[in-house]
């Protein structure tokens, strides 16, 4: 069953892969995932030069040799966005794999609690800067040979398939983001186009917003461990049927497919109970939680 194919699958190993948000908390774990399996990394993020130098510094140290490098950007500004991408294809010779990791969330009202320049804003990083990056990567890709093979993989939410008027600003960027990425599916078999679509993940980002969810769904047996995130990235990277695709992770389950941007709420909902139940059975018979990804391996 998809993703899970026997057709061989994209080999990471020695591919360079840009990461947008790449000194993120999401990120940071997906970075040494990559560089275990032997990629090299160019990161992207707003702060600073020295932040970055010195994360990829110590990827640099630990590897022995130069497979991390750092490029300071605004994705809220087009200028940026060209430079980004222009310098990312110069540092290591090309870019195999775009990881579009950049967000931030929105909370609250839409019409009390955000403006129009907070909407713009908001707007531009969830949603704008991936499409641009994304025009950017298969310009260049295209540019360099019909043989050459590519990914990008998104990253969405499950608020983009649960309406909510507190999530509004986010949601709505999210699903357009999957709208976006099942629309590319044309672009296969050169380039494939996917992207996950994770439950609240276990992070700084979302633990700052727990006081503001009154919901029974949210609760361990449903967020996601960021471990599940990368696995999910990490599949959708490999897989040779990827193209067009999001996949929904939940709880303990990370590969669960959208079958369409309109997938209704109460499918969501669905998954959201089964995920808590399994996770309560679980916990009955002792098994502990354990991540999904076995970057050990790669070693």
């Amino acid at each position: 069953m998809w993703p899970f194919t026997q057709e061989k699958k994209y080999d990471i190993r020695g591919k360079t892969v840009l990461v947008t948000g790449g000194l993120g908390c999401l990120s940071e774990h997906l970075n040494e995932t990559l560089l275990g399996m032997g990629a090299k990394l160019v990161l992207t993020d707003f702060l600073s030069d020295d932040e970055g130098s010195k994360k990829c510094q110590e990827y640099n140290d630990k590897a022995g040799r130069r497979v991390a490098a750092y490029i300071r950007a605004d994705l809220t500004s087009l200028d940026d966005l060209e430079m980004m991408v222009d310098k990312a294809f110069r540092v290591f010779e090309t870019v195999d794999v775009l990881v579009n990791n950049i967000g931030m969330p929105a909370y609250g009202d839409f019409y009390e609690d955000h403006d129009s320049k907070s909407i713009a804003y908001n707007l531009d990083v969830n949603l704008r800067a991936a499409m641009i990056a994304t025009r950017l990567f298969v310009e260049k890709v295209r540019a360099s040979g019909t043989n050459r093979e590519a990914a990008v993989v998104s990253n969405s939410s499950i608020s983009s398939m649960m309406p909510n008027e507190h999530f509004m600003l986010y949601g709505t960027s999210k699903a357009a983001l999957i709208y976006f990425t099942q629309a590319n599916a044309y672009l296969a078999p050169q380039i494939r186009v996917s992207c996950v679509a994770p439950f609240m993940v276990d992070s700084p980002m979302v633990n700052r917003y727990k006081k503001h969810i009154d919901s029974p769904y949210y609760n361990v047996h449903t967020v996601v461990p960021i471990e599940n995130v990368t696995a999910a990235t990490i599949k959708l990277i490999e897989s040779r049927c990827s193209a067009g695709q999001s996949i929904i992770s939940i709880g303990d389950w990370y590969t669960l497919p959208v079958w369409h941007f309109t997938a209704s709420k109460a499918y969501m909902y669905i998954l959201i109970l089964l995920s808590w139940v399994v996770g309560i059975l679980k916990a009955m018979v002792g098994i502990r939680r354990q991540p999904q990804f076995d970057k050990e391996k790669y070693r």
